[in-house]
Formats: C-alpha cells, structure tokens, sequence
C-alpha cells in the first residue's frame, strides 16, 4: 500500500478493480486499475491504486450480520466512486474476501433492506471475484 506508485492516475481505458473489505465497525474500499503491461506475457499487470475510502459504521449498522456488512462495503464503495463506475463500458471486478457474495445474482431469500440494495446494484456493470482475506490485505487494513 506505500510502495510506488502509491496512487495513480485515472484511465478511463482500463478495467477498474474494486477492492473491499468490511470489520465489525468500518468499511475499508480501494479502487483500482492495472499498470503498465510488462514486455514479458507471463507476467500479469500489477494493479495500482487510484483512490481509498474508509468509512465507520453506525450503531444500528454494526448490529448486521457478516453478509450484510460485505455487501453494505460494497454498496459504499459504489456510492462514493459512483460517478466513476457508474459508467463503465467494459465490466468492473469487485474483489472481496466473502465467498456468499459470488451468489449474488441468484439470491434464495432476500430481506427488505438486501432486496433494495439487489436493486441498486443492477444499475453497475460489473463481476465479483472472490479473493483469499490473506491478499484482501490492503482494503483490511483500511477497515
């Protein structure tokens, strides 16, 4: 998180990345693109950041159970970098540590509160790929 470049700038040609990361009592977010591509093909683009958001939560909020307070980090993520993802051509990954939220497009049972947000989240072209917590490290440390 402070090697270089620490933040990059802004490319509206590139694939943005997600990375979120919900605790107890905050949300820890990162957005991302890939760097330059590398002469050599075996080797994969780093991802760079471009921004940081961390947020805590409220009382009421900290009483959700784990499902909610990932996909509330994400929801909270897209709110804040909204008028950069909100139009994206190519689809964006969201990386998360939570394996349930790879279902969410085919949710069993939904409650009032995750049904508005299963809503709002059919407006963002994007994809979530699950990640080890061992490499969520950078959006852990912000939460």
């Amino acid at each position: 998180m402070c090697s270089q470049p620490v933040l990059t700038q802004l490319d509206y040609n590139k694939t943005f990345f997600l990375q979120t990361n919900a605790l107890a009592y905050c949300v820890g977010a990162i957005l991302l693109q890939e760097g330059e591509h590398h002469a050599t093909a075996s080797k994969k683009p780093k991802l760079h950041p471009i921004a940081y958001y961390s947020v805590t939560f409220t009382p009421t909020k900290c009483n959700y159970d784990i499902y909610e307070r990932e996909l509330l980090a994400i929801m909270k993520a897209l709110a804040h970098w909204c008028s950069y993802l909100g139009w994206t051509k190519v689809p964006f990954t969201i990386l998360t540590d939570h394996a349930n939220l790879i279902y969410w497009k085919a949710p069993k049972k939904l409650n009032h509160r995750t049904a508005r947000w299963h809503a709002d989240l059919q407006e963002f072209n994007f994809k979530i790929k699950y990640i080890p917590g061992k490499i969520n490290t950078p959006a852990d440390e912000l939460s």
